[in-house]
């Protein structure tokens, strides 16, 4: 068993450790509590645990690593320690701090509970309407074994016939895993556009009316949109005529309105677009103006940046949503900004001054 990590593997672990935790917050099920077990008899991924744990939830580690697996024999090898730094790491005179965990602004997203409980329970009917407030998400399950997760500030309405079955996307983002049906395709009709599936997995995000992005992860996705009709074409009552791209697992398209341009990208990017299902956010080196503008979509509270020079000073590291107060003493200690409160929903972030 190793007892020390290279830097690439010990990110790695950092990375599977957040995964874990965040994990917990939710529940874990009996059979990723098996996984979690087996993954932490590494002595190296257990230590990389426990320091994760003491960052995210400080002198109460201990009970949540108690919770996850069974300390027994190796609780000698997790003596109290001083939690592992957030190191600041300097690359073209940009800084870009890996921080293990960081709560960002917002609440967490509740399994369901309340109201949103109720929704989901009504979920397998042919026809529904769904959303979900700013900072919690929400996962419909229609009745022919599909399943939908609406992140943050989203809205849509599901409408199944014999023939097809239809979402339509008004706002926000969802992901899609799609039961395989080949007589009834799947739909999701977002703005004048209609992304359809037959049996894959595949994320949707509306930026803008006119600017969507679809980033596939299982099969293929046909993308209908429209243009306008040629002479050669027949026109009848239809004003515009469809025309078809297949976007494929590993591909992420942008959808505006001069054009759509798809591109491959790697797992790594995909697991960060998707980290929202897991209650994290994950930067890898973004400006603080665009992780901000993230941010947003997970709080009410808004962020001013006081000084111009801080927009272009880039981030990276693992997220989740929850506790402000942890993002702020981040920027605070790993960045040099300040940070004041005006009223209860304004952070006004500035340039701590030269000691």
């Amino acid at each position: 068993m190793r007892t020390q990590l290279s830097s690439q593997d010990l990110e790695k672990a950092r990375e599977e450790a957040a995964e874990w935790l965040a994990g917990r917050d939710r529940g874990l099920s009996p059979e990723e509590r098996a996984e979690l077990r087996e993954w932490a008899r590494d002595p190296a991924n257990q230590q990389v645990l426990l320091d994760m744990a003491r960052c995210w939830h400080g002198m109460d580690s201990m009970s949540v690593l108690a919770e996850l697996f069974p300390l027994g024999s190796a609780a000698s090898a997790q003596r109290p320690r001083p939690v592992v730094p957030l190191t600041a790491i300097a690359a073209a005179a940009v800084f870009v701090v890996v921080i293990g965990a960081v709560f960002l602004a917002g609440r967490r997203a509740p399994d369901v509970s309340g109201d949103l409980q109720a929704a989901q329970a009504n979920a397998a009917q042919e026809y529904g309407r769904y959303s979900t407030p700013i900072g919690e998400s929400l996962t419909v399950r229609p009745r022919d074994g599909s399943v939908i997760t609406l992140n943050t500030g989203s809205a849509l309405t599901v409408q199944y016939s014999e023939k097809a079955r239809d979402v339509f996307l008004e706002r926000g983002e969802a992901n899609f895993d799609v039961a395989h049906d080949p007589s009834r395709p799947f739909n999701v009709h977002v703005g004048e556009r209609v992304l359809q599936a037959v049996g894959t997995a595949f994320n949707v995000r509306v930026l803008a009316p006119d600017d969507i992005e679809l980033t596939v992860t299982e099969g293929k996705v046909k993308v209908l949109a429209p243009r306008a009709p040629t002479t050669a074409d027949v026109v009848g009552e239809a004003a515009l005529v469809p025309v078809e791209t297949t976007v494929a697992a590993h591909e992420i398209v942008t959808m505006r309105s001069d054009g759509q341009f798809i591109r491959t990208a790697d797992p790594a990017e995909i697991d960060a677009r998707l980290a929202w299902q897991r209650g994290m956010l994950i930067f890898k080196g973004e400006p603080l103006e665009f992780v901000l503008s993230e941010i947003d979509r997970y709080t009410e509270t808004e962020f001013v940046l006081a000084d111009e020079q801080l927009r272009t000073v880039r981030v990276g590291g693992y997220f989740r949503t929850g506790d402000i107060e942890g993002l702020l003493e981040a920027l605070r200690m790993n960045f040099g900004i300040d940070s004041r409160r005006e009223g209860a929903h304004r952070i006004i972030l500035s340039a701590a001054p030269a000691r």
